[in-house]
């Protein structure tokens, strides 16, 4: 008996993780915004008093972390909406058949006995690299592993967006860890009011 799959609206506290992992983001984007670009932009600071070269490298600085943040975002959203791909509906390739045609050879992987693979929850044959997922309670083509930060699979539709999510993720943060120490140290040192220096250094 095929698995109907449940309406994710209904399962709301499922969203909790994408929540945080939201939060996270902006939470990190609003600290490196207000506690490091814009004080070293020196806005408000008379122009006889800027130091032009930390000014143009805050501008460098915050081009790149907003362009990076928005396709982390980007794809981010991309990940969650993209469906990971399915076993093709009434396609008599893969409805599952108690004599299958011995004669159809469309996958490579099989059983050790030489049958076809077959999901016996959604009763349909498996193409090579499919798995049936039980939270999903579907078939996802080339699943990877279902993601609960993502509310989905990721699989053969959202594997690129996946991967786009962890390397600009890893950008985003070595642009962090690089370029914020003067910030960093400069909180520290200069006895700055205690939330801007709990923000930078925790």
């Amino acid at each position: 008996m095929p698995d109907v799959k449940p309406d994710p609206h209904v399962q709301p506290l499922k969203f909790l993780p994408i929540l945080y992992v939201l939060f996270t983001v902006l939470g990190m984007w609003a600290i490196y915004m207000l506690c490091h670009c814009l004080p070293r932009i020196q806005l408000g600071v008379p122009e006889h008093a800027v130091d032009f070269a930390v000014r143009k490298h805050a501008y460098i600085e915050c081009a790149s972390f907003n362009v990076v943040t928005v396709l982390l975002l980007a794809s981010y959203v991309m990940c969650i909406l993209t469906h990971p791909g399915e076993i093709p509906l009434n396609d008599p390739n893969w409805e599952y058949s108690a004599t299958p045609d011995p004669g159809q050879n469309i996958v490579k992987e099989k059983k050790k006995s030489g049958d076809r693979r077959h999901c016996k929850w959604c009763g349909k044959y498996k193409p090579d690299r499919c798995h049936h997922c039980r939270t999903c309670r579907i078939c996802i083509l080339k699943m990877d592993h279902h993601c609960p930060w993502i509310y989905n699979c990721v699989g053969f539709h959202n594997y690129k967006y996946f991967f786009l999510v962890t390397m600009y993720a890893a950008i985003a943060c070595q642009i962090i860890s690089i370029t914020m120490w003067d910030s960093v140290y400069k909180s520290v040192d200069n006895r700055s009011p205690f939330f801007p220096m709990f923000c930078l250094v925790f």
